[in-house]
Protein backbone atom coordinates (compact mmCIF):
# COMPACT_ATOMS: atom_id res chain seq x y z
CA UNK A 1 0.00 0.00 0.00
CA UNK A 2 1.37 3.11 -0.93
CA UNK A 3 1.77 5.69 1.71
CA UNK A 4 2.18 9.28 1.48
CA UNK A 5 5.09 10.49 0.25
CA UNK A 6 7.56 13.04 3.26
CA UNK A 7 10.66 12.91 0.95
CA UNK A 8 11.42 16.54 -0.85
CA UNK A 9 12.70 14.81 -4.04
CA UNK A 10 9.66 12.65 -4.24
CA UNK A 11 6.85 15.20 -3.34
CA UNK A 12 8.18 17.54 -5.89
CA UNK A 13 10.12 19.66 -3.39
CA UNK A 14 8.25 19.73 -0.61
CA UNK A 15 6.71 17.84 2.65
CA UNK A 16 3.69 19.10 3.96
CA UNK A 17 2.17 17.87 7.71
CA UNK A 18 -1.65 17.91 7.81
CA UNK A 19 -1.21 18.54 11.32
CA UNK A 20 1.13 21.94 10.59
CA UNK A 21 -1.33 22.94 8.31
CA UNK A 22 -4.12 23.00 10.92
CA UNK A 23 -2.40 24.56 13.12
CA UNK A 24 -1.33 27.11 11.07
CA UNK A 25 -4.70 28.08 10.21
CA UNK A 26 -5.66 28.33 13.76
CA UNK A 27 -2.41 30.24 14.29
CA UNK A 28 -3.46 33.14 11.56
CA UNK A 29 -7.16 32.81 13.11
CA UNK A 30 -5.86 34.18 16.60
CA UNK A 31 -3.93 36.74 15.18
CA UNK A 32 -6.31 38.04 12.81
CA UNK A 33 -3.91 38.12 9.86
CA UNK A 34 -0.76 40.32 11.50
CA UNK A 35 1.92 40.45 8.85
CA UNK A 36 5.14 39.01 9.53
CA UNK A 37 8.00 37.75 7.48
CA UNK A 38 7.52 34.45 5.92
CA UNK A 39 9.77 32.14 4.16
CA UNK A 40 8.46 30.96 0.67
CA UNK A 41 10.55 27.92 0.52
CA UNK A 42 9.01 27.00 3.50
CA UNK A 43 6.25 28.27 4.19
CA UNK A 44 4.51 28.77 0.92
CA UNK A 45 3.00 25.31 0.52
CA UNK A 46 1.09 25.63 3.93
CA UNK A 47 -0.05 29.13 3.10
CA UNK A 48 -1.59 27.29 -0.04
CA UNK A 49 -3.39 24.12 1.88
CA UNK A 50 -4.71 26.55 4.38
CA UNK A 51 -6.30 29.79 2.52
CA UNK A 52 -3.63 32.20 2.85
CA UNK A 53 -2.23 32.71 -0.96
CA UNK A 54 -3.11 36.01 -0.65
CA UNK A 55 -1.99 36.83 2.81
CA UNK A 56 -0.01 40.36 2.15
CA UNK A 57 3.40 39.95 3.75
CA UNK A 58 6.72 41.67 2.71
CA UNK A 59 7.96 38.85 0.44
CA UNK A 60 4.34 38.22 -1.21
CA UNK A 61 3.51 41.47 -1.84
CA UNK A 62 5.16 41.94 -5.45
CA UNK A 63 3.34 38.78 -6.09
CA UNK A 64 0.00 39.38 -5.56
CA UNK A 65 0.28 42.28 -7.06
CA UNK A 66 0.08 40.65 -10.49
CA UNK A 67 2.21 42.71 -12.39
CA UNK A 68 3.47 41.62 -15.78
CA UNK A 69 4.68 44.45 -17.41
CA UNK A 70 8.53 46.90 -17.10
CA UNK A 71 7.34 50.08 -17.63
CA UNK A 72 9.73 52.98 -17.46
CA UNK A 73 9.29 56.81 -17.32
CA UNK A 74 13.01 58.48 -19.26
CA UNK A 75 12.76 61.95 -17.12
CA UNK A 76 15.12 64.66 -18.62
CA UNK A 77 15.05 68.13 -19.99
CA UNK A 78 14.12 67.66 -23.84
CA UNK A 79 16.35 70.01 -26.01
CA UNK A 80 19.54 68.81 -24.56
CA UNK A 81 18.52 65.08 -24.24
CA UNK A 82 17.54 64.47 -27.70
CA UNK A 83 20.77 62.29 -28.80
CA UNK A 84 20.57 60.32 -25.61
CA UNK A 85 16.74 59.59 -26.20
CA UNK A 86 16.95 58.46 -29.83
CA UNK A 87 20.06 56.48 -29.10
CA UNK A 88 18.07 54.37 -26.19
CA UNK A 89 15.29 54.24 -28.49
CA UNK A 90 17.31 52.77 -31.79
CA UNK A 91 20.12 51.11 -30.09
CA UNK A 92 19.06 49.88 -26.52
CA UNK A 93 15.03 49.96 -25.78
CA UNK A 94 14.57 47.23 -28.47
CA UNK A 95 17.04 44.87 -26.83
CA UNK A 96 15.78 45.44 -23.08
CA UNK A 97 12.02 44.21 -24.62
CA UNK A 98 13.52 41.59 -26.14
CA UNK A 99 15.33 40.28 -22.49
CA UNK A 100 12.14 41.20 -20.52
CA UNK A 101 10.28 39.10 -23.02
CA UNK A 102 12.48 35.62 -23.43
CA UNK A 103 13.58 35.97 -19.52
CA UNK A 104 10.30 36.51 -17.80
CA UNK A 105 7.66 36.86 -20.46
CA UNK A 106 6.96 40.51 -19.59
CA UNK A 107 6.26 43.47 -21.11
CA UNK A 108 8.62 46.47 -21.56
CA UNK A 109 7.26 49.89 -22.37
CA UNK A 110 8.85 53.42 -22.01
CA UNK A 111 7.23 56.53 -21.08
CA UNK A 112 8.41 59.27 -23.68
CA UNK A 113 6.81 62.71 -22.90
CA UNK A 114 7.91 63.92 -26.00
CA UNK A 115 5.21 62.09 -27.92
CA UNK A 116 1.49 61.42 -26.87
CA UNK A 117 0.91 65.12 -25.30
CA UNK A 118 -2.71 66.42 -26.81
CA UNK A 119 -2.28 69.64 -28.27
CA UNK A 120 -5.13 70.65 -25.83
CA UNK A 121 -2.58 70.55 -23.16
CA UNK A 122 -1.03 73.59 -25.02
CA UNK A 123 -4.20 75.82 -24.13
CA UNK A 124 -5.57 74.13 -20.53
CA UNK A 125 -1.91 73.90 -19.15
CA UNK A 126 -2.62 70.11 -18.48
CA UNK A 127 1.18 69.09 -20.12
CA UNK A 128 2.75 68.86 -16.50
CA UNK A 129 -0.13 67.29 -14.30
CA UNK A 130 0.05 64.42 -17.72
CA UNK A 131 3.65 63.10 -16.91
CA UNK A 132 2.86 63.56 -13.29
CA UNK A 133 -0.20 60.60 -14.61
CA UNK A 134 2.11 58.78 -16.53
CA UNK A 135 5.10 58.54 -13.82
CA UNK A 136 2.45 57.37 -11.17
CA UNK A 137 1.29 54.75 -13.95
CA UNK A 138 5.28 53.14 -13.89
CA UNK A 139 5.21 53.21 -10.00
CA UNK A 140 2.20 51.34 -9.79
CA UNK A 141 2.43 49.00 -13.12
CA UNK A 142 6.12 48.14 -13.41
CA UNK A 143 7.57 45.66 -12.17
CA UNK A 144 11.00 46.54 -11.13
CA UNK A 145 12.46 49.91 -12.27
CA UNK A 146 9.84 52.31 -12.82
CA UNK A 147 11.92 55.54 -13.04
CA UNK A 148 15.23 56.68 -15.17
CA UNK A 149 16.17 60.41 -15.06
CA UNK A 150 19.56 61.67 -17.59
CA UNK A 151 20.31 64.90 -15.72
CA UNK A 152 22.89 67.44 -18.21
CA UNK A 153 22.99 71.51 -17.33
CA UNK A 154 19.51 72.36 -18.16
CA UNK A 155 17.20 73.00 -15.18
CA UNK A 156 14.32 72.92 -17.80
CA UNK A 157 11.01 74.72 -18.16
CA UNK A 158 9.21 76.24 -15.37
CA UNK A 159 5.24 76.32 -16.14
CA UNK A 160 2.84 78.75 -14.63
CA UNK A 161 1.20 76.74 -11.71
CA UNK A 162 -2.13 75.53 -13.14
CA UNK A 163 -3.71 75.81 -9.27
CA UNK A 164 -2.83 77.48 -6.03
CA UNK A 165 -4.22 76.73 -2.81
CA UNK A 166 -6.67 79.51 -1.06
CA UNK A 167 -4.37 79.46 2.02
CA UNK A 168 -1.03 80.62 -0.80
CA UNK A 169 -3.47 82.80 -2.96
CA UNK A 170 -3.83 84.72 0.24
CA UNK A 171 -0.56 84.96 1.50
CA UNK A 172 0.35 86.62 -2.41
CA UNK A 173 -2.24 88.74 -1.97
CA UNK A 174 -1.17 89.99 1.24
CA UNK A 175 2.48 90.24 0.08
CA UNK A 176 2.49 91.52 -3.85
CA UNK A 177 2.56 95.42 -3.73
CA UNK A 178 2.42 95.35 -7.49
CA UNK A 179 -0.83 96.68 -8.22
CA UNK A 180 0.07 95.75 -11.81
CA UNK A 181 1.19 92.45 -11.50
CA UNK A 182 -2.12 91.52 -8.84
CA UNK A 183 -4.22 92.77 -11.19
CA UNK A 184 -2.54 90.31 -14.16
CA UNK A 185 -2.72 87.81 -11.96
CA UNK A 186 -6.38 87.86 -11.09
CA UNK A 187 -7.44 88.35 -15.03
CA UNK A 188 -5.27 84.51 -15.56
CA UNK A 189 -6.97 82.49 -12.37
CA UNK A 190 -10.51 81.91 -11.35
CA UNK A 191 -11.48 79.83 -8.05
CA UNK A 192 -12.83 76.71 -8.22
CA UNK A 193 -15.51 76.29 -5.31
CA UNK A 194 -16.32 72.33 -5.92
CA UNK A 195 -12.44 71.54 -5.31
CA UNK A 196 -12.12 70.79 -2.06
CA UNK A 197 -10.46 72.67 -0.58
CA UNK A 198 -11.55 75.19 -2.57
CA UNK A 199 -8.34 76.46 -4.93
CA UNK A 200 -7.04 79.09 -7.53
CA UNK A 201 -7.23 77.83 -10.90
CA UNK A 202 -5.18 78.92 -13.62
CA UNK A 203 -7.87 79.81 -17.09
CA UNK A 204 -6.89 78.30 -20.35
CA UNK A 205 -5.57 80.57 -23.05
CA UNK A 206 -8.93 80.56 -25.11
CA UNK A 207 -10.24 82.53 -21.80
CA UNK A 208 -8.23 85.62 -22.03
CA UNK A 209 -8.84 85.39 -25.69
CA UNK A 210 -12.80 85.62 -25.88
CA UNK A 211 -14.48 83.69 -28.96
CA UNK A 212 -15.99 87.16 -30.00
CA UNK A 213 -12.53 88.67 -29.76
CA UNK A 214 -10.73 86.34 -32.10
CA UNK A 215 -10.14 86.11 -35.73
CA UNK A 216 -11.83 82.83 -36.13
CA UNK A 217 -13.27 80.47 -33.77
CA UNK A 218 -10.39 78.38 -33.19
CA UNK A 219 -7.38 80.53 -31.79
CA UNK A 220 -4.63 81.39 -34.55
CA UNK A 221 -0.98 80.77 -34.16
CA UNK A 222 -0.49 84.34 -33.92
CA UNK A 223 -2.94 85.11 -31.08
CA UNK A 224 -1.84 81.70 -28.69
CA UNK A 225 1.79 83.62 -28.82
CA UNK A 226 0.28 86.44 -27.38
CA UNK A 227 -1.63 85.18 -24.84
CA UNK A 228 1.59 82.85 -23.67
CA UNK A 229 3.51 86.50 -23.79
CA UNK A 230 1.02 87.93 -20.91
CA UNK A 231 0.91 84.92 -19.46
CA UNK A 232 4.95 84.60 -19.18
CA UNK A 233 4.49 88.38 -18.46
CA UNK A 234 2.35 87.61 -15.32
CA UNK A 235 3.97 84.56 -13.97
CA UNK A 236 6.63 87.28 -13.62
CA UNK A 237 4.57 89.12 -11.15
CA UNK A 238 3.78 86.17 -9.59
CA UNK A 239 7.03 84.92 -8.93
CA UNK A 240 7.67 88.08 -7.27
CA UNK A 241 4.83 87.93 -4.69
CA UNK A 242 5.96 84.08 -4.09
CA UNK A 243 9.28 86.02 -3.14
CA UNK A 244 7.98 88.63 -0.96
CA UNK A 245 5.67 86.29 1.21
CA UNK A 246 8.25 84.16 2.12
CA UNK A 247 9.56 87.28 2.98
CA UNK A 248 7.01 87.82 5.23
CA UNK A 249 7.15 84.57 6.94
CA UNK A 250 3.69 83.73 5.57
CA UNK A 251 5.47 80.65 3.42
CA UNK A 252 8.26 78.98 3.88
CA UNK A 253 10.72 78.14 0.94
CA UNK A 254 9.56 75.02 0.45
CA UNK A 255 6.01 75.46 -0.06
CA UNK A 256 7.03 77.97 -2.89
CA UNK A 257 9.25 75.79 -4.11
CA UNK A 258 6.51 72.94 -5.24
CA UNK A 259 4.96 75.62 -7.24
CA UNK A 260 7.71 77.12 -8.83
CA UNK A 261 10.41 74.26 -9.67
CA UNK A 262 10.68 72.79 -13.39
CA UNK A 263 8.98 69.90 -14.62
CA UNK A 264 12.03 68.28 -14.56
CA UNK A 265 12.88 68.90 -10.73
CA UNK A 266 9.03 68.14 -10.01
CA UNK A 267 9.70 64.53 -11.66
CA UNK A 268 12.61 63.85 -10.08
CA UNK A 269 11.64 64.39 -6.64
CA UNK A 270 8.35 62.34 -6.85
CA UNK A 271 10.59 59.86 -8.78
CA UNK A 272 13.32 59.54 -6.66
CA UNK A 273 13.83 62.19 -3.13
CA UNK A 274 10.10 61.86 -2.15
CA UNK A 275 10.56 57.96 -1.94
CA UNK A 276 12.21 55.57 1.39
CA UNK A 277 15.81 54.81 -0.42
CA UNK A 278 15.43 51.35 0.77
CA UNK A 279 13.08 50.88 -1.76
CA UNK A 280 13.83 53.86 -4.73
CA UNK A 281 17.12 51.35 -4.96
CA UNK A 282 15.41 49.07 -6.43
CA UNK A 283 13.26 51.18 -8.42
CA UNK A 284 15.43 54.39 -9.90
CA UNK A 285 18.23 55.13 -11.81
CA UNK A 286 20.34 57.97 -12.74
CA UNK A 287 22.32 59.38 -15.50
CA UNK A 288 24.55 62.57 -15.56
CA UNK A 289 26.25 64.47 -18.63
CA UNK A 290 28.26 66.77 -18.44
CA UNK A 291 29.57 69.15 -20.87
CA UNK A 292 32.91 71.11 -21.04
CA UNK A 293 34.30 74.33 -22.78
CA UNK A 294 30.79 75.22 -24.10
CA UNK A 295 30.86 78.60 -26.54
CA UNK A 296 27.72 80.66 -25.03
CA UNK A 297 27.88 83.00 -28.08
CA UNK A 298 27.16 79.64 -30.48
CA UNK A 299 23.22 80.02 -31.23
CA UNK A 300 23.15 76.21 -30.63
CA UNK A 301 24.64 76.37 -27.06
CA UNK A 302 21.19 77.50 -25.36
CA UNK A 303 20.13 73.91 -26.05
CA UNK A 304 22.44 72.42 -23.27
CA UNK A 305 22.78 74.84 -20.81
CA UNK A 306 20.60 78.04 -19.16
CA UNK A 307 21.76 81.20 -20.40
CA UNK A 308 20.79 85.10 -20.02
CA UNK A 309 21.95 88.33 -21.25
CA UNK A 310 24.07 90.06 -19.40
CA UNK A 311 26.09 93.62 -20.10
CA UNK A 312 24.81 93.03 -24.37
CA UNK A 313 26.67 89.75 -23.48
CA UNK A 314 25.48 86.09 -23.16
CA UNK A 315 26.50 84.01 -20.04
CA UNK A 316 25.64 81.02 -17.90
CA UNK A 317 22.52 81.66 -15.72
CA UNK A 318 24.00 81.19 -12.61
CA UNK A 319 20.92 80.95 -10.59
CA UNK A 320 19.38 78.15 -12.78
CA UNK A 321 22.82 76.66 -12.79
CA UNK A 322 22.89 76.33 -9.00
CA UNK A 323 19.08 74.44 -9.54
CA UNK A 324 20.90 72.03 -11.54
CA UNK A 325 24.17 71.75 -9.14
CA UNK A 326 21.87 71.26 -6.38
CA UNK A 327 19.71 68.70 -7.86
CA UNK A 328 22.30 66.50 -9.07
CA UNK A 329 24.05 66.16 -5.78
CA UNK A 330 20.33 65.67 -3.98
CA UNK A 331 19.94 62.44 -6.21
CA UNK A 332 23.20 60.70 -6.03
CA UNK A 333 22.86 61.23 -2.23
CA UNK A 334 19.53 59.36 -2.33
CA UNK A 335 20.01 57.06 -4.61
CA UNK A 336 23.88 56.03 -3.52
CA UNK A 337 26.60 54.57 -6.19
CA UNK A 338 24.86 51.63 -6.90
CA UNK A 339 21.94 53.76 -8.89
CA UNK A 340 23.60 57.26 -9.52
CA UNK A 341 26.47 57.44 -12.95
CA UNK A 342 28.60 59.95 -14.20
CA UNK A 343 30.81 59.54 -17.48
CA UNK A 344 33.86 61.50 -18.35
CA UNK A 345 33.38 64.95 -19.82
CA UNK A 346 31.73 65.60 -23.54
CA UNK A 347 33.71 68.20 -26.10
CA UNK A 348 32.04 70.77 -26.99
CA UNK A 349 32.88 71.59 -30.78
CA UNK A 350 31.66 73.43 -33.32
CA UNK A 351 27.90 74.70 -32.46
CA UNK A 352 27.21 71.05 -31.10
CA UNK A 353 28.87 68.20 -28.87
CA UNK A 354 31.85 67.24 -30.62
CA UNK A 355 31.09 63.87 -32.85
CA UNK A 356 33.91 61.94 -31.39
CA UNK A 357 33.53 62.36 -28.11
CA UNK A 358 29.53 62.32 -28.97
CA UNK A 359 29.58 59.16 -29.94
CA UNK A 360 32.37 57.44 -27.72
CA UNK A 361 30.30 58.90 -24.18
CA UNK A 362 26.93 57.31 -26.36
CA UNK A 363 28.62 53.91 -26.50
CA UNK A 364 29.61 54.16 -22.60
CA UNK A 365 25.90 55.54 -22.10
CA UNK A 366 24.08 52.64 -23.92
CA UNK A 367 25.76 49.72 -22.24
CA UNK A 368 25.38 51.08 -18.75
CA UNK A 369 22.02 51.78 -19.36
CA UNK A 370 21.13 48.43 -20.36
CA UNK A 371 23.15 46.28 -17.81
CA UNK A 372 21.96 48.79 -14.81
CA UNK A 373 17.95 48.32 -15.76
CA UNK A 374 18.81 44.43 -16.64
CA UNK A 375 20.08 44.58 -12.98
CA UNK A 376 16.83 45.77 -11.56
CA UNK A 377 14.54 43.81 -13.46
CA UNK A 378 16.37 40.84 -12.61
CA UNK A 379 16.11 41.64 -9.04
CA UNK A 380 12.52 41.56 -9.27
CA UNK A 381 12.31 39.11 -12.37
CA UNK A 382 13.66 36.42 -10.03
CA UNK A 383 10.18 36.21 -8.08
CA UNK A 384 8.24 35.55 -10.72
CA UNK A 385 10.88 32.58 -11.95
CA UNK A 386 10.59 31.04 -8.17
CA UNK A 387 6.98 31.71 -7.86
CA UNK A 388 6.36 29.16 -11.02
CA UNK A 389 8.95 26.71 -9.75
CA UNK A 390 6.66 27.05 -6.67
CA UNK A 391 3.60 26.41 -7.76
CA UNK A 392 4.73 23.41 -10.15
CA UNK A 393 6.03 21.85 -7.02
CA UNK A 394 2.76 22.01 -4.79
CA UNK A 395 1.11 20.96 -8.24
CA UNK A 396 3.24 17.61 -8.13
CA UNK A 397 2.35 17.27 -4.52
CA UNK A 398 -0.98 17.60 -4.84
CA UNK A 399 -1.13 15.00 -8.49
CA UNK A 400 1.14 12.53 -6.44
CA UNK A 401 -1.39 12.51 -3.30
CA UNK A 402 -4.13 12.39 -5.59
CA UNK A 403 -2.91 9.07 -7.34
CA UNK A 404 -1.92 7.51 -3.96
CA UNK A 405 -5.56 8.00 -2.64
CA UNK A 406 -7.09 6.65 -5.72
CA UNK A 407 -4.33 3.67 -5.31
CA UNK A 408 -6.06 3.16 -1.66
CA UNK A 409 -10.08 3.73 -2.35
CA UNK A 410 -10.28 3.39 -5.83
CA UNK A 411 -11.52 6.06 -8.60
CA UNK A 412 -15.37 5.94 -6.45
CA UNK A 413 -13.50 6.23 -3.19
CA UNK A 414 -14.86 9.17 -1.10
CA UNK A 415 -13.11 10.69 2.15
Amino acid sequence: MAKPVKDLKQSGGFAIDKDKIDEKSNYWAKCKGEPRQMSLEKDLPDYVLSGRLNHHTENMGELTKNKKVVKIFLSSTFSDMHEERNYLLSKIFPKLQKFCQNQYNLDFQVVDMRWGVREEADDDHSGPKICMSELKSCQELSLGPNFVCLLGQRYGSCPTPPEISMEVWNAIDKSLNDEEARKAIKKWYAKDVNMKPPSMILKPLHEIIPADKRKEAKMSKEEKKKAKAELDSMFEGLKKGFEKAVENKLMTEEDAKKYLWSVTEEEVYKGVLFLPKDKVKNEALCFVRNIVNINYQDENAKRFVELKEEDNKVVENSDLADNVERLVEETKSHLGPENFFTFPDVKWGHNAMDEDSLKQYLDEFGKKFEKEVKRLIIQRGFILVYMNLIITKIALWLLYHVQWFMTKHGKCGSL
